[in-house]
């Protein structure tokens, strides 16, 4: 429990790419690592990237995400992971639906790009909510990209 020795763990873990190592001794860096807050949210964030693109199918990306701490789950980039993972396992109407929450909140191109992604549903009320998005953020070209795809998808 020596923080500068847990802090070297750490780096070299991060390092080697070591994420279930890392994962472990996450807790312990937080209560006694002398680290910086930054690099600390810095290598959870990779951490729980690396669970939900390890994750194989729809259960066990469930499963990652629930594992995610809930000041984590607002980080555009945990989202992004999150969707990806979503939509490569499978789940589009989960990703659709969560995706356009999420944009409500705030809205974050990388997350509009990934909405044209989602296949299957109702494409018509995917291209009507698209066309929603462009009254207020027309010159996004992340936007733009996803309203073409989800034509195509018509």
């Amino acid at each position: 429990n020596h923080g500068h020795a847990l802090m070297l763990l750490g780096r070299l873990y991060y390092r080697l790419e070591d994420w279930k190592h890392l994962s472990d001794l996450l807790p312990k860096l937080k209560k006694y690592g002398r680290i910086d807050p930054a690099t600390l949210n810095e290598w959870s964030i990779r951490v729980h990237q690396e669970h939900l693109t390890a994750a194989t199918d729809g259960p066990a990306v469930l499963e990652a995400w629930k594992n995610v701490p809930k000041d984590l789950k607002r980080n555009t980039d945990m989202l992004e992971t999150w969707f990806s993972s979503l939509i490569r396992t499978g789940m589009h109407e989960k990703a659709e639906k969560d995706i356009a929450s999420e944009l409500k909140r705030g809205w974050r191109s990388p997350l509009v790009r990934l909405y044209g992604l989602v296949e299957g549903g109702d494409a018509t009320r995917r291209i009507k909510r698209a066309e929603s998005w462009l009254t207020n953020h027309g010159e996004d070209p992340d936007l733009l990209l996803t309203a073409a795809r989800v034509c195509l998808h018509l």
